[in-house]
């Protein structure tokens, strides 16, 4: 063997070895992040058969719970904690789970009260058609998306209002929607110039309210007493909001992307739209075609009987436990 060979041999040696350690460490890594979610998503599942309501204000081991322990045990960020959110359960709120669908409302709740808070004031609160679009405020749920072509709506018809309801999660982007919808003007504007932006302002965001986080409870007797549920996401995996509403027998209006029309099936268990205009035109349909929306309303609630309850949730999850220990 000549002195060349020998270093290309003594090279593929290293290759392989570096190959091998290479292929260990993914190997550990994989196998600790199936243990770590394997143990908090078993953890979940005798919490949730153990005969208790899943409680919003009771943690399950959470997501960032799950996230964090993967970092310890693996020593690298890992991008898992996503898919933990879909086998959890269908969405998370504040970092909970929700296992099936299943609403409550507060018997306590004033309508008028809540209106008045948002802001909404009307002499006819009883005739008030109140769009209600529930949603955590950050970007992906876009809740600015229908202000402009609703404001116009509202002027042609001040009994049309929208409120945007949810926490605030991103905190920068919240200073934003607050600035939009409360008519913010910056200090920096010149006198001469607020009066004009403020009307500018005024005329862009007229009809449209901006409501304080409720329980839960109290969320589902304001989404009960809307005219309609709306969602303008730019992206869903599955909205719980969307499944309330139907549970409740509120009509949805819902942005027409994947995640929402695998739920709502246009003019079957909801309507869809692609454009704030096109927004308009379905909810007028549901303002006048009374046919329409109580077949919406009436087939929403059973399609989320049917695939959404809590008796299908759990008989779904230990199908998929019982798959998980025969792995």
């Amino acid at each position: 063997m000549n002195h060349s060979d020998h270093l290309s041999s003594n090279v593929d040696i290293n290759h392989c070895m570096t190959m091998k350690k290479s292929i260990k460490d993914n190997f550990h890594h994989y196998l600790n992040c199936w243990k770590s979610f394997k143990s908090y998503f078993l953890q979940g599942i005798n919490y949730f058969w153990g005969g208790k309501r899943l409680d919003p204000c009771k943690t399950l081991p959470c997501l960032e719970d799950w996230h964090e322990s993967m970092r310890l045990n693996t020593c690298r960020p890992t991008p898992a904690v996503q898919v933990c959110g879909c086998i959890y359960g269908q969405t998370e709120r504040r970092g909970r789970v929700i296992f099936g669908i299943q609403t409550e409302v507060s018997e306590k709740f004033c309508w008028a009260e809540f209106l008045r808070s948002s802001g909404v004031s009307s002499e006819h609160v009883d005739e008030l058609r109140v769009f209600l679009l529930v949603c955590g405020l950050r970007r992906v749920k876009d809740p600015l998306y229908l202000v402009e072509v609703f404001s116009e709506w509202h002027r042609e018809n001040p009994l049309n209002v929208l409120v945007v309801i949810g926490p605030q999660i991103d905190p920068v982007f919240t200073v934003e929607v607050e600035a939009v919808v409360k008519n913010i003007i910056h200090a920096s504007v010149s006198p001469e110039s607020r009066r004009t932006e403020f009307c500018r302002c005024f005329c862009r965001t007229a009809g449209v309210f901006l409501a304080q986080e409720r329980s839960q409870r109290e969320l589902h007797a304001a989404m009960k007493r809307c005219f309609t549920v709306v969602n303008s996401s730019v992206s869903e995996g599955m909205s719980a909001a969307i499944l309330e509403a139907m549970d409740l027998g509120v009509p949805v209006c819902a942005r027409d992307i994947p995640g929402n029309a695998a739920v709502v099936h246009h003019e079957f268990t909801g309507l869809l739209y692609s454009s704030p205009q096109e927004f308009v035109h379905q909810s007028q349909r549901l303002l006048s075609d009374h046919e329409l929306r109580e077949r919406v309303v009436r087939n929403g609630k059973l399609y989320v009987e049917e695939h959404h309850g809590l008796k299908q949730e759990r008989e779904t999850y230990q199908r998929l436990v019982d798959t998980l220990l025969l792995a």
